[in-house]
Formats: structure tokens, C-alpha cells, sequence
């Protein structure tokens, strides 16, 4: 009974580490090379956001209503 129970942690233990060790070079940073950034917005893009911000809600949030009676 006992030995069954090391070889399951010894198990689980080498699981997590290949998880662990799978994982670390996703950790690292890699360089933006070859990426254009560009710091201004064209025509288009500002149209855009103007009818995105045109749905967003405007004004005093309203609070939730209160429970249900049909629920409780």
C-alpha cells in the first residue's frame, strides 16, 4: 500500500516539473524586431474609435435592480 502511494507522488512530482520546466522558455521576453510601431492614428482609425466611444453608455451608472420575486 505504502509503495503505491510514493510511486503516485513520485509521479505527480515529475508531472509538475516537465509542466514547469516546459514552461520556463515561454517566460522569456523575445525582441519586437521587424514590428513597425506607429504613434499616430490615421482618419480611419479615429472614425472608428468615435463610433466605438459612440456605444459606450453615457451618464449616472443605474444601480441593479433588486432579486426577483419569480427567482426566490
Amino acid at each position: 500500500m505504502g509503495y503505491f502511494y510514493q510511486c503516485r507522488n513520485l509521479m505527480c512530482f515529475l508531472l509538475v516539473l516537465a509542466m514547469v520546466l516546459s514552461l520556463m522558455p515561454a517566460l522569456q521576453a523575445r525582441p519586437l524586431s521587424g514590428v513597425e510601431v506607429r504613434r499616430y492614428r490615421t482618419e480611419e482609425q479615429l472614425q472608428k474609435l468615435r463610433e466605438l466611444a459612440a456605444m459606450l453608455p453615457k451618464g449616472v451608472p443605474i444601480p441593479p435592480s433588486g432579486p426577483s420575486p419569480g427567482i426566490n
